[in-house]
């Protein structure tokens, strides 16, 4: 899988700036569901802007672990984020569960933490399958510790 995103921020109204990007790659080990636990590896290249509008290049290596219980899928990721050019290496934890109410309607929450920065975040969605392989997500991320950082996401994947 290869996935990539891009974030604009406008805090103003008043200067539109790059604020954040990532180009993902993973992996599954094997099929889904052929080992008692899918086992996958990820690795992230991503640069994001800071407060003191100077930009935080980094890689992240991820380990993930997924397994489904019929309808519902439990995922955990453990990474280390290991910037660049400055800041300090740091593990975030990440948890996910997602329920397949229909074929068109799923829901779920994943819940992120940084354990250097002491920032988490809660953030609920819900996923509407369409034909073609296209998924539409929207979620609500609300920040939790040290991060104050509430938004809305919103998503298109296409699968080809």
């Amino acid at each position: 899988m290869f996935d990539g995103r891009m974030t604009i921020h406008d805090p103003s109204n008043h200067s539109t700036n790059f604020d954040s990007g990532r180009f993902e790659m993973r992996h599954r080990f094997a099929a889904e569901g052929d080992w008692p636990v899918d086992l996958g590896l990820s690795s992230e290249i991503n640069m994001r802007r800071l407060d003191d509008s100077h930009y935080q290049y980094g890689i992240e290596p991820r380990l993930i672990l997924s397994k489904d219980f019929s309808k519902m899928n439990i995922t955990l990721n453990v990474a280390e984020e290991l910037p660049v050019n400055r800041g300090t290496p740091s593990v975030e934890l990440a948890s996910g569960a997602l329920y397949d109410m229909t074929q068109l309607f799923q829901f779920g929450s994943e819940l992120k933490y940084d354990v250097h920065n002491r920032s988490g975040a809660v953030i609920p969605q819900i996923w509407f399958a369409f034909p073609h392989e296209i998924t539409l997500k929207v979620g609500f991320s609300a920040g939790f510790d040290r991060n104050h950082e509430n938004f809305m996401r919103l998503a298109i994947e296409v699968e080809f």
